[in-house]
């Protein structure tokens, strides 16, 4: 038992982005939109393609223009 995707305790960043959530934990830094600086999307015709300007667009979305194939993230120092 567990909690991860394969049962392991782990997660993975793709839920997170798709419905612009919050980990338990998050002191100050926000949700995880805030912390998107770039999204590579997997469209339903297979093509792949960077976000760029768009990738506000694909946070919060729910997967409802792409998978999200990699996701490129601002790194935040552990609160005090």
């Amino acid at each position: 038992p567990g909690f991860g995707p394969l049962g392991g305790f782990g997660a993975t960043v793709g839920g997170p982005v798709a419905t612009d959530g919050g980990f338990f934990g998050t002191g100050g830094h926000g949700n995880v939109g805030r912390h998107v600086l770039g999204i590579d999307v997997v469209s339903a015709d297979g093509r792949v393609t960077a976000a760029g300007n768009d990738t506000p667009l694909h946070v919060g979305d729910c997967g409802a223009l792409g998978v999200k194939a990699r996701v490129m993230l601002r790194t935040m120092p552990r609160p005090k």
